[in-house]
């Protein structure tokens, strides 16, 4: 599972960590995705399955039930995440993007999922609990 921290995602995590005015999100918003995103997505660019009709991302709160730190300083989901059920066939989900809007808006982090899944008409989509992860850490550039 190769989870990474887009553009925007690395500006969001810094300006928390060092003061700046950015207040934390009340909600991550999960999309499940047919193709990679990249460090460069927007909420906009993803692909998602926005053409079916019952896809939504799925609402997470930002909140200490839903996130949790492991012993290895990695950050990962701490409860199941339910996407709402199919009513149609929405193809191969095999990644996911953390975002922070309902639709469009900003994309923070994404991944891939340890197996594809194709979506039919009455399937629910679920990410279990620990399939979403990932670690900040400071590279250092140089010593003094």
């Amino acid at each position: 599972m190769a989870n990474n921290l887009t553009n925007y995602g690395v500006q969001y995590f810094a300006q928390i960590a060092f003061g700046k005015v950015i207040v934390p999100v009340d909600f991550y918003f999960i999309a499940l995705c047919d193709q990679t995103p990249t460090r460069g997505s927007t909420g906009d660019n993803l692909s998602e399955f926005k053409a079916a009709p019952t896809y939504q991302r799925a609402t997470i709160p930002n909140d200490d039930s839903n996130w949790a730190l492991s012993s290895y300083s990695t950050m990962y989901n701490a409860q199941d995440i339910e996407f709402p059920i199919a009513g149609e066939d929405w193809g191969f989900g095999r990644y996911y993007a953390i975002c922070d809007a309902i639709t469009g808006g900003n994309v923070i982090g994404y991944g891939t999922l340890g197996l594809a899944k194709f979506v039919s008409s009455g399937d629910q989509a679920i990410i279990l609990t620990g399939c979403i992860s990932f670690n900040v850490y400071i590279k250092p550039t140089g010593v003094i």
